[in-house]
Protein backbone atom coordinates (compact mmCIF):
# COMPACT_ATOMS: atom_id res chain seq x y z
CA UNK A 1 0.00 0.00 0.00
CA UNK A 2 3.03 2.01 0.88
CA UNK A 3 4.85 1.87 -2.53
CA UNK A 4 1.26 2.27 -4.40
CA UNK A 5 0.80 5.54 -2.42
CA UNK A 6 4.31 7.15 -3.51
CA UNK A 7 4.31 5.53 -6.83
CA UNK A 8 0.30 7.28 -7.45
CA UNK A 9 1.73 10.67 -5.65
CA UNK A 10 5.74 10.86 -8.28
CA UNK A 11 2.99 9.89 -11.02
CA UNK A 12 0.79 13.28 -10.47
CA UNK A 13 4.06 14.99 -9.77
CA UNK A 14 5.43 13.68 -13.25
CA UNK A 15 1.72 14.19 -15.07
CA UNK A 16 2.42 17.68 -15.99
CA UNK A 17 5.71 16.92 -17.88
CA UNK A 18 4.64 13.51 -18.94
CA UNK A 19 5.60 14.52 -22.90
CA UNK A 20 8.40 16.58 -21.74
CA UNK A 21 11.67 15.87 -19.18
CA UNK A 22 9.68 14.16 -17.12
CA UNK A 23 8.50 10.88 -19.38
CA UNK A 24 10.64 8.50 -17.55
CA UNK A 25 9.61 9.47 -13.84
CA UNK A 26 6.36 9.56 -15.15
CA UNK A 27 6.22 6.20 -16.66
CA UNK A 28 8.41 4.23 -14.04
CA UNK A 29 5.55 5.61 -11.45
CA UNK A 30 2.68 4.43 -13.66
CA UNK A 31 4.03 0.94 -14.31
CA UNK A 32 4.69 0.31 -10.93
CA UNK A 33 0.68 1.46 -9.85
CA UNK A 34 -0.41 -1.28 -12.75
CA UNK A 35 2.34 -3.88 -12.11
CA UNK A 36 0.97 -4.24 -8.38
CA UNK A 37 -2.37 -4.12 -9.64
CA UNK A 38 -1.56 -7.16 -11.49
CA UNK A 39 0.35 -8.77 -8.62
CA UNK A 40 -2.71 -8.47 -7.07
CA UNK A 41 -5.04 -9.98 -9.81
CA UNK A 42 -2.91 -13.11 -9.85
CA UNK A 43 -2.49 -13.71 -6.39
CA UNK A 44 -5.77 -12.87 -5.74
CA UNK A 45 -7.18 -15.79 -8.34
CA UNK A 46 -5.01 -18.51 -7.34
CA UNK A 47 -6.81 -21.34 -6.60
CA UNK A 48 -9.22 -20.75 -8.85
CA UNK A 49 -8.42 -22.25 -12.32
CA UNK A 50 -11.16 -20.40 -14.26
CA UNK A 51 -10.38 -17.15 -12.47
CA UNK A 52 -6.48 -17.16 -12.99
CA UNK A 53 -6.96 -18.33 -17.08
CA UNK A 54 -9.15 -14.68 -17.09
CA UNK A 55 -6.18 -12.91 -15.41
CA UNK A 56 -3.22 -14.31 -17.32
CA UNK A 57 -5.21 -13.72 -20.72
CA UNK A 58 -5.21 -10.47 -19.55
CA UNK A 59 -1.85 -10.06 -18.38
CA UNK A 60 -0.03 -11.02 -21.86
CA UNK A 61 -1.65 -7.80 -23.55
CA UNK A 62 -0.85 -6.06 -20.53
CA UNK A 63 2.48 -6.61 -20.40
CA UNK A 64 2.93 -5.36 -24.25
CA UNK A 65 1.02 -2.47 -23.01
CA UNK A 66 3.92 -1.93 -20.10
CA UNK A 67 6.50 -2.18 -22.43
CA UNK A 68 5.22 -0.10 -25.17
CA UNK A 69 4.97 2.82 -21.64
CA UNK A 70 8.41 2.13 -20.97
CA UNK A 71 10.05 2.67 -24.56
CA UNK A 72 8.00 5.66 -25.17
CA UNK A 73 9.58 7.61 -21.86
CA UNK A 74 12.68 6.71 -23.20
CA UNK A 75 12.15 8.01 -26.95
CA UNK A 76 12.19 11.16 -28.12
CA UNK A 77 9.22 13.43 -27.08
CA UNK A 78 7.88 13.32 -30.79
CA UNK A 79 7.16 9.53 -30.86
CA UNK A 80 6.18 9.63 -27.43
CA UNK A 81 2.34 10.42 -28.20
CA UNK A 82 2.27 7.44 -30.67
CA UNK A 83 3.89 4.95 -28.26
CA UNK A 84 1.66 5.81 -25.36
CA UNK A 85 -1.31 5.51 -27.88
CA UNK A 86 -0.22 1.71 -28.65
CA UNK A 87 0.39 1.47 -24.90
CA UNK A 88 -3.75 1.97 -24.89
CA UNK A 89 -4.38 0.13 -27.55
CA UNK A 90 -2.69 -3.08 -26.31
CA UNK A 91 -5.07 -2.36 -22.56
CA UNK A 92 -8.32 -2.08 -25.05
CA UNK A 93 -7.28 -5.93 -26.46
CA UNK A 94 -6.17 -7.21 -23.04
CA UNK A 95 -9.55 -6.09 -22.09
CA UNK A 96 -11.16 -7.96 -24.87
CA UNK A 97 -9.51 -11.03 -24.85
CA UNK A 98 -9.20 -11.33 -21.02
CA UNK A 99 -13.15 -11.30 -21.04
CA UNK A 100 -13.85 -14.29 -23.29
CA UNK A 101 -13.37 -16.40 -20.36
CA UNK A 102 -15.50 -17.46 -17.50
CA UNK A 103 -13.89 -16.51 -13.67
CA UNK A 104 -13.88 -12.79 -13.29
CA UNK A 105 -16.23 -13.38 -10.19
CA UNK A 106 -17.78 -9.88 -11.77
CA UNK A 107 -20.09 -8.23 -8.55
CA UNK A 108 -22.36 -5.70 -10.68
CA UNK A 109 -22.99 -3.59 -8.00
CA UNK A 110 -19.48 -3.02 -7.10
CA UNK A 111 -18.58 -2.32 -10.68
CA UNK A 112 -21.28 0.02 -11.58
CA UNK A 113 -20.24 2.02 -8.11
CA UNK A 114 -16.79 2.58 -9.47
CA UNK A 115 -16.97 3.80 -12.32
CA UNK A 116 -19.60 6.40 -11.24
CA UNK A 117 -17.70 7.47 -8.68
CA UNK A 118 -14.98 8.12 -11.54
CA UNK A 119 -17.91 9.95 -13.50
CA UNK A 120 -18.40 12.38 -10.42
CA UNK A 121 -14.42 13.02 -9.80
CA UNK A 122 -14.01 14.09 -13.37
CA UNK A 123 -17.49 16.49 -13.31
CA UNK A 124 -15.94 18.09 -9.75
CA UNK A 125 -12.73 19.00 -11.60
CA UNK A 126 -15.13 21.14 -13.65
CA UNK A 127 -16.46 22.51 -10.84
CA UNK A 128 -13.18 24.09 -10.13
CA UNK A 129 -12.50 25.47 -13.65
CA UNK A 130 -15.57 27.56 -12.71
CA UNK A 131 -14.95 28.77 -9.33
CA UNK A 132 -11.21 29.14 -9.82
CA UNK A 133 -12.75 31.83 -12.72
CA UNK A 134 -14.20 33.62 -9.97
CA UNK A 135 -11.53 33.92 -7.98
CA UNK A 136 -9.03 35.27 -10.43
CA UNK A 137 -10.45 37.80 -11.42
CA UNK A 138 -13.24 40.84 -11.13
CA UNK A 139 -16.92 39.70 -11.76
CA UNK A 140 -18.75 40.72 -14.23
CA UNK A 141 -22.35 40.05 -15.43
CA UNK A 142 -20.87 37.93 -18.30
CA UNK A 143 -18.52 36.23 -15.89
CA UNK A 144 -21.38 35.21 -13.43
CA UNK A 145 -23.07 33.92 -16.09
CA UNK A 146 -20.65 31.78 -17.88
CA UNK A 147 -19.46 30.36 -14.28
CA UNK A 148 -23.47 30.23 -13.44
CA UNK A 149 -24.01 28.10 -16.77
CA UNK A 150 -20.87 26.12 -16.00
CA UNK A 151 -21.68 24.74 -12.91
CA UNK A 152 -25.32 24.06 -14.12
CA UNK A 153 -24.00 22.24 -17.44
CA UNK A 154 -21.71 19.43 -14.83
CA UNK A 155 -24.80 19.40 -12.80
CA UNK A 156 -27.05 18.45 -15.87
CA UNK A 157 -23.83 16.20 -16.79
CA UNK A 158 -24.68 14.15 -13.57
CA UNK A 159 -28.17 14.02 -14.02
CA UNK A 160 -28.09 12.61 -16.93
CA UNK A 161 -25.37 10.06 -16.22
CA UNK A 162 -27.02 9.37 -12.34
CA UNK A 163 -30.66 8.93 -13.36
CA UNK A 164 -30.80 6.25 -16.28
CA UNK A 165 -27.54 5.54 -17.72
CA UNK A 166 -25.79 4.08 -14.29
CA UNK A 167 -28.50 2.02 -12.73
CA UNK A 168 -29.68 0.29 -16.10
CA UNK A 169 -25.86 -0.52 -17.12
CA UNK A 170 -26.06 -1.83 -13.95
CA UNK A 171 -29.20 -4.09 -14.14
CA UNK A 172 -28.21 -5.37 -17.62
CA UNK A 173 -24.75 -6.64 -16.42
CA UNK A 174 -26.56 -8.25 -13.57
CA UNK A 175 -28.68 -10.12 -15.86
CA UNK A 176 -25.81 -12.14 -17.14
CA UNK A 177 -22.98 -14.50 -15.57
CA UNK A 178 -19.65 -15.96 -17.13
CA UNK A 179 -17.74 -14.59 -19.90
CA UNK A 180 -21.26 -12.76 -21.32
CA UNK A 181 -21.49 -10.80 -18.15
CA UNK A 182 -17.97 -9.91 -18.24
CA UNK A 183 -18.01 -8.86 -21.68
CA UNK A 184 -20.82 -6.44 -21.38
CA UNK A 185 -19.69 -4.67 -18.18
CA UNK A 186 -16.69 -4.44 -19.96
CA UNK A 187 -17.82 -2.71 -23.34
CA UNK A 188 -20.85 -0.74 -21.32
CA UNK A 189 -18.33 0.33 -19.23
CA UNK A 190 -14.64 0.44 -19.45
CA UNK A 191 -14.56 0.82 -22.82
CA UNK A 192 -17.59 3.16 -23.55
CA UNK A 193 -16.65 4.81 -20.32
CA UNK A 194 -13.57 6.47 -22.53
CA UNK A 195 -15.57 8.22 -25.02
CA UNK A 196 -18.06 10.41 -22.31
CA UNK A 197 -14.67 10.81 -19.70
CA UNK A 198 -13.08 12.81 -22.66
CA UNK A 199 -16.51 14.39 -23.48
CA UNK A 200 -16.03 15.91 -19.58
CA UNK A 201 -12.29 16.75 -20.22
CA UNK A 202 -13.32 18.54 -23.43
CA UNK A 203 -16.37 20.33 -21.90
CA UNK A 204 -13.65 21.90 -18.99
CA UNK A 205 -11.13 22.68 -22.13
CA UNK A 206 -13.93 24.67 -23.24
CA UNK A 207 -15.34 26.58 -19.71
CA UNK A 208 -11.93 27.44 -18.86
CA UNK A 209 -11.38 29.02 -22.32
CA UNK A 210 -14.98 30.65 -21.74
CA UNK A 211 -14.15 32.06 -18.17
CA UNK A 212 -10.96 33.49 -19.98
CA UNK A 213 -13.60 35.65 -22.21
CA UNK A 214 -17.11 35.72 -20.71
CA UNK A 215 -18.16 38.11 -23.03
CA UNK A 216 -16.66 37.38 -26.61
CA UNK A 217 -17.79 34.61 -28.75
CA UNK A 218 -15.77 31.02 -28.11
CA UNK A 219 -12.46 30.73 -30.35
CA UNK A 220 -12.70 27.88 -32.82
CA UNK A 221 -10.58 25.59 -30.90
CA UNK A 222 -12.86 25.92 -27.44
CA UNK A 223 -16.00 25.46 -29.58
CA UNK A 224 -15.29 22.82 -31.50
CA UNK A 225 -13.98 21.41 -27.80
CA UNK A 226 -17.49 22.17 -26.55
CA UNK A 227 -19.51 20.74 -29.46
CA UNK A 228 -17.45 17.45 -29.51
CA UNK A 229 -17.52 17.26 -26.09
CA UNK A 230 -21.64 17.38 -25.40
CA UNK A 231 -21.34 14.42 -28.33
CA UNK A 232 -19.04 12.71 -27.03
CA UNK A 233 -20.13 12.40 -23.27
CA UNK A 234 -24.21 12.16 -24.15
CA UNK A 235 -23.82 9.93 -27.24
CA UNK A 236 -20.75 7.53 -25.85
CA UNK A 237 -23.58 7.07 -22.57
CA UNK A 238 -26.51 6.63 -25.64
CA UNK A 239 -23.97 3.85 -27.07
CA UNK A 240 -23.35 2.44 -23.77
CA UNK A 241 -27.60 2.00 -23.06
CA UNK A 242 -27.72 0.37 -26.17
CA UNK A 243 -25.46 -2.05 -25.53
CA UNK A 244 -27.44 -3.18 -22.51
CA UNK A 245 -31.27 -2.77 -23.78
CA UNK A 246 -30.60 -3.72 -27.58
CA UNK A 247 -32.26 -0.46 -29.31
CA UNK A 248 -30.66 2.63 -29.87
CA UNK A 249 -31.79 5.86 -27.36
CA UNK A 250 -32.99 8.02 -29.86
CA UNK A 251 -33.61 11.24 -27.94
CA UNK A 252 -30.37 10.84 -26.34
CA UNK A 253 -28.71 10.63 -29.22
CA UNK A 254 -30.76 13.25 -31.62
CA UNK A 255 -30.17 15.60 -28.32
CA UNK A 256 -26.72 14.87 -28.75
CA UNK A 257 -26.15 15.72 -32.28
CA UNK A 258 -28.02 18.70 -32.35
CA UNK A 259 -26.33 20.08 -29.52
CA UNK A 260 -23.15 19.88 -31.10
CA UNK A 261 -24.41 21.11 -34.63
CA UNK A 262 -25.53 24.22 -33.15
CA UNK A 263 -22.42 25.27 -30.85
CA UNK A 264 -20.47 24.53 -33.87
CA UNK A 265 -22.82 26.89 -36.38
CA UNK A 266 -22.63 29.35 -32.91
CA UNK A 267 -19.69 31.12 -33.92
CA UNK A 268 -20.98 34.69 -33.20
CA UNK A 269 -22.62 33.62 -29.85
CA UNK A 270 -21.15 34.43 -27.35
CA UNK A 271 -19.82 32.22 -24.45
CA UNK A 272 -22.82 31.98 -21.91
CA UNK A 273 -25.15 31.11 -25.05
CA UNK A 274 -22.88 28.37 -26.30
CA UNK A 275 -22.81 27.13 -22.66
CA UNK A 276 -26.82 27.55 -22.17
CA UNK A 277 -27.43 25.51 -25.10
CA UNK A 278 -25.39 22.41 -23.69
CA UNK A 279 -27.36 22.98 -20.25
CA UNK A 280 -30.95 23.01 -22.80
CA UNK A 281 -29.88 19.46 -24.14
CA UNK A 282 -28.46 17.97 -21.29
CA UNK A 283 -31.46 19.18 -19.41
CA UNK A 284 -33.86 17.92 -21.99
CA UNK A 285 -32.33 14.56 -22.17
CA UNK A 286 -32.12 13.71 -18.32
CA UNK A 287 -36.11 15.37 -17.90
CA UNK A 288 -37.41 13.01 -20.87
CA UNK A 289 -35.64 9.76 -19.56
CA UNK A 290 -36.91 10.69 -16.21
CA UNK A 291 -40.48 11.19 -17.37
CA UNK A 292 -40.11 8.12 -19.18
Amino acid sequence: TLLASAAAFFMAVALPGAYGQRGLPFAVSYLTVRALGLGLYLAVSRGNEARHAAVRGFAFYSLAGFAAVLVGALASPTYRPALWTAALLFDILAARSGTHVSGWDLHPGHFSERHGLFVIIVLGETLIVAGGGLTEREWSPGLLAVTTLGVAAACAYWWVYLERVKPELEAGVKKLTGAPQAALARDAFTLLHFPAISGIILYAHALEEAVAHPDEPLATGARVALAAGALLYLGGLGVALWQVARRPPWFRLGCALAVSVLVLAGSTLRAPVSLGIVVAGSSAVALWEQRR
